[in-house]
């Protein structure tokens, strides 16, 4: 994973803070991801696709709900 996408893994001092900010109704992640990543551009999501499986890891997508075009 570059070294510049924001990233924080389970374990990590913020970890669970990260992943409560992360939804609206707050209801809890079971089971938790081993990894959260916030890809900014569009080559930042490439790179955590690609480490996702170079590593051998599933990824899932939760977005914010809205389009920048809407």
């Amino acid at each position: 994973m570059s070294a510049g996408v924001p990233q924080l893994s389970r374990g990590e001092a913020g970890f669970a803070e990260r992943l409560h900010g992360l939804v609206f109704n707050k209801l809890r992640f079971d089971p938790a991801p081993d990894l959260v990543v916030s890809p900014r551009t569009e080559d930042e999501v490439i790179a955590a696709v690609r480490g996702a499986a170079a590593y051998g890891g599933k990824v899932a997508v939760l977005s914010g709900g809205h389009w920048e075009h809407c």
